[in-house]
């Protein structure tokens, strides 16, 4: 695997591993102070696990390739992109968030979970370029 390949794949783990980890930590959703879950949570457990197969996908064209098939490098870059318009629907979309817009969910999670997905999306889609021109030249 060229060098270029290396670190187009584990720079996108790493963006989804910060996502991931970000989320759990200090771009979740709001914390009452009740202790109570907020319509938000939700929203930031389905960035956190969307996130973490993300990392997963991000790793798989690296495993060794045996007895695999050809297009085995291709297909997880295609899932994570699609993942990652998912991803980007989560917060908002998908999931309802708090309605002030002084919100932490608002004003934190939202844009950065929009930011960092649009930018795997990024990243996912010049894998499966690279990974079909590779394999177009070999």
């Amino acid at each position: 695997m060229k060098r270029s390949h290396l670190v187009l794949h584990l720079s996108t783990a790493a963006l989804a591993l910060f996502l991931c980890i970000g989320t759990a930590t200090f771009l979740g959703p709001c914390v009452h102070e009740d202790g109570s879950a907020g319509p938000c949570s939700d929203a930031g457990t389905a960035s956190v696990l969307l996130s973490g197969v993300l990392a997963v996908l991000a790793l798989l064209p690296l495993l060794p390739p045996v007895r695999r098939s050809p297009l085995m490098s291709v297909v997880p870059g295609a899932a994570g992109a699609i993942l990652s318009v998912i991803l980007f629907l989560v917060p908002g979309v998908l999931c309802r968030l708090c309605m002030m817009s002084t919100m932490h969910c608002l004003s934190v999670m939202q844009p950065a979970v929009r930011i960092l997905s649009a930018a795997l999306f990024v990243l996912f889609l010049a894998s499966v370029v690279s990974n079909l021109r590779r394999r177009k030249a070999a």
